[in-house]
Protein backbone atom coordinates (compact mmCIF):
# COMPACT_ATOMS: atom_id res chain seq x y z
CA UNK A 1 0.00 0.00 0.00
CA UNK A 2 0.96 3.58 -0.77
CA UNK A 3 1.04 5.67 2.24
CA UNK A 4 1.69 8.68 0.81
CA UNK A 5 -1.33 8.04 -1.71
CA UNK A 6 -3.88 7.12 0.46
CA UNK A 7 -2.88 8.50 3.78
CA UNK A 8 -0.36 11.42 3.01
CA UNK A 9 1.82 9.75 5.20
CA UNK A 10 6.00 8.91 4.09
CA UNK A 11 7.41 5.67 4.27
CA UNK A 12 9.85 5.79 7.04
CA UNK A 13 10.66 2.14 7.03
CA UNK A 14 10.70 -0.16 3.91
CA UNK A 15 11.47 -4.03 3.72
CA UNK A 16 11.60 -5.10 0.45
CA UNK A 17 13.53 -7.85 0.18
CA UNK A 18 11.84 -10.71 1.85
CA UNK A 19 10.61 -13.74 -0.31
CA UNK A 20 8.60 -15.07 2.96
CA UNK A 21 6.70 -14.30 5.93
CA UNK A 22 9.50 -15.37 7.86
CA UNK A 23 11.97 -14.03 5.87
CA UNK A 24 10.23 -10.66 6.48
CA UNK A 25 9.90 -11.07 9.95
CA UNK A 26 13.70 -11.51 10.10
CA UNK A 27 13.95 -8.05 8.03
CA UNK A 28 12.16 -5.66 9.22
CA UNK A 29 13.68 -6.87 12.69
CA UNK A 30 17.44 -6.16 11.28
CA UNK A 31 15.86 -2.41 10.38
CA UNK A 32 13.52 -2.02 13.03
CA UNK A 33 16.16 -3.03 15.99
CA UNK A 34 18.64 -0.35 14.29
CA UNK A 35 16.18 2.40 16.08
CA UNK A 36 14.97 0.41 19.25
CA UNK A 37 11.79 -0.28 18.02
CA UNK A 38 10.45 -3.85 19.64
CA UNK A 39 6.61 -2.73 19.55
CA UNK A 40 4.72 -2.98 15.99
CA UNK A 41 1.46 -3.32 14.64
CA UNK A 42 1.22 -6.33 12.01
CA UNK A 43 -1.53 -5.86 9.66
CA UNK A 44 -2.41 -8.75 7.26
CA UNK A 45 -5.23 -10.95 6.04
CA UNK A 46 -6.96 -12.29 8.74
CA UNK A 47 -6.24 -16.29 7.44
CA UNK A 48 -2.52 -15.67 8.00
CA UNK A 49 -2.28 -13.35 10.86
CA UNK A 50 -2.10 -16.42 13.19
CA UNK A 51 1.54 -17.46 11.53
CA UNK A 52 2.53 -14.01 10.75
CA UNK A 53 2.02 -12.88 14.54
CA UNK A 54 3.68 -16.26 14.96
CA UNK A 55 7.02 -15.58 13.04
CA UNK A 56 7.10 -11.81 14.04
CA UNK A 57 7.16 -12.79 17.50
CA UNK A 58 9.92 -15.48 17.04
CA UNK A 59 12.10 -12.65 16.18
CA UNK A 60 11.32 -10.65 19.33
CA UNK A 61 8.49 -8.50 18.42
CA UNK A 62 5.79 -7.83 20.60
CA UNK A 63 3.23 -7.81 18.42
CA UNK A 64 -0.26 -5.78 17.79
CA UNK A 65 -2.84 -7.56 15.09
CA UNK A 66 -4.66 -5.75 12.79
CA UNK A 67 -6.24 -7.92 10.51
CA UNK A 68 -7.67 -6.57 7.56
CA UNK A 69 -10.07 -8.39 5.45
CA UNK A 70 -10.53 -12.12 4.98
CA UNK A 71 -9.84 -12.20 1.71
CA UNK A 72 -10.64 -15.85 -0.30
CA UNK A 73 -9.89 -17.97 2.66
CA UNK A 74 -10.41 -21.74 4.20
CA UNK A 75 -13.56 -20.33 6.43
CA UNK A 76 -14.46 -18.08 3.15
CA UNK A 77 -15.54 -21.47 1.63
CA UNK A 78 -16.35 -23.63 4.15
CA UNK A 79 -14.36 -26.65 3.90
CA UNK A 80 -16.27 -29.88 3.18
CA UNK A 81 -15.54 -33.09 1.12
CA UNK A 82 -15.97 -31.97 -2.14
CA UNK A 83 -13.31 -29.04 -1.35
CA UNK A 84 -10.97 -31.89 -1.77
CA UNK A 85 -12.04 -33.72 -4.65
CA UNK A 86 -9.48 -32.05 -7.70
CA UNK A 87 -11.20 -29.13 -9.18
CA UNK A 88 -9.55 -25.65 -10.08
CA UNK A 89 -11.96 -23.95 -6.90
CA UNK A 90 -11.21 -26.63 -4.83
CA UNK A 91 -7.44 -27.13 -5.93
CA UNK A 92 -7.21 -23.03 -4.77
CA UNK A 93 -9.12 -23.33 -1.27
CA UNK A 94 -6.56 -26.55 -0.65
CA UNK A 95 -3.76 -24.64 -1.97
CA UNK A 96 -4.66 -22.04 0.58
CA UNK A 97 -5.61 -23.75 3.73
CA UNK A 98 -2.07 -25.90 2.54
CA UNK A 99 0.21 -22.82 2.57
CA UNK A 100 -0.66 -21.83 5.67
CA UNK A 101 -1.01 -25.08 8.55
CA UNK A 102 1.86 -26.22 6.47
CA UNK A 103 3.55 -22.74 7.07
CA UNK A 104 2.68 -22.37 10.50
CA UNK A 105 3.67 -25.97 11.84
CA UNK A 106 7.08 -25.98 10.01
CA UNK A 107 7.92 -22.72 12.06
CA UNK A 108 6.46 -23.59 15.08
Amino acid sequence: MNLKMFFNIETKWLENKAKTTKENAIFSREILEKENIHKIILVTNQWHMKRAEMLFSQQGFEVMSASVGSGDTPDHYKLNFMHFIPQAGAMNSNMLALKEWIGYWKEK
